[in-house]
C-alpha cells in the first residue's frame, strides 16, 4: 500500500474510533429539551426539574436571594423549592440558545426571564456529561434583555 493511501486509511480508521466514542447526543442539544426544562421550572414540575441531574450535581446561583452554591441533588431539590414557593405560578420566556459539544460533554447556554411573584431574569448554562446534567449555573442579571 502506498503512503498516500495509508494515511487515507489512517485518517479514516481515526475518524471512525471518535465517532464511536462520541455520546448519542453529541451535536447541539436539540433546543426543545431545553424549553421543556424550562417550561417544567415556569410551572414549578421540581420532579421534571431533577430528572437530569446527576447524583453529585453542582448548581451555582449567581446573585439574588438564593445566592449560593448547592451540592448534591437534596441541596438542589431545596432550592428549587424555594425558588417555587417564593415565585409562584409563572410564565417564561426563552431567548437565545447556544451549544456546544465535543466527546466529553454539552454545555448549553440560554437567556430565560420568568415572571410569577417577581421577574427574574437570567443565563443558564447546564453542562452535561453522558446526557446528564452535572452542573448548572444561573447568573441574575436584572438588565437581561429577553428576545424570543
Amino acid at each position: 500500500m502506498h503512503f498516500a493511501a495509508r494515511c487515507c486509511t489512517l485518517l479514516l480508521a481515526g475518524a471512525a474510533a471518535c465517532a464511536a466514542i462520541v455520546p448519542a447526543y453529541a451535536g447541539p442539544l436539540d433546543e426543545a429539551r431545553v424549553k421543556a426544562r424550562i417550561a417544567a421550572t415556569a410551572r414549578g414540575d421540581i420532579d421534571a426539574i431533577m430528572a437530569d441531574y446527576t447524583d453529585d450535581c453542582v448548581f451555582q446561583w449567581v446573585g439574588g436571594g438564593l445566592d449560593g452554591e448547592y451540592r448534591g441533588k437534596a441541596a438542589v431539590r431545596g432550592v428549587w423549592d424555594k425558588f417555587k414557593t417564593n415565585q409562584g405560578e409563572m410564565q417564561a420566556t426563552l431567548g437565545k440558545v447556544d451549544s456546544n459539544t465535543n466527546p466529553k460533554g454539552v454545555t448549553v447556554s440560554a437567556f430565560a426571564h420568568y415572571k410569577g411573584k417577581m421577574e427574574v431574569k437570567v443565563r443558564q448554562v447546564f453542562v452535561y456529561r453522558d446526557s446528564k446534567l452535572a452542573m448548572e449555573i444561573w447568573q441574575i442579571d436584572p438588565s437581561l434583555v429577553v428576545a424570543p
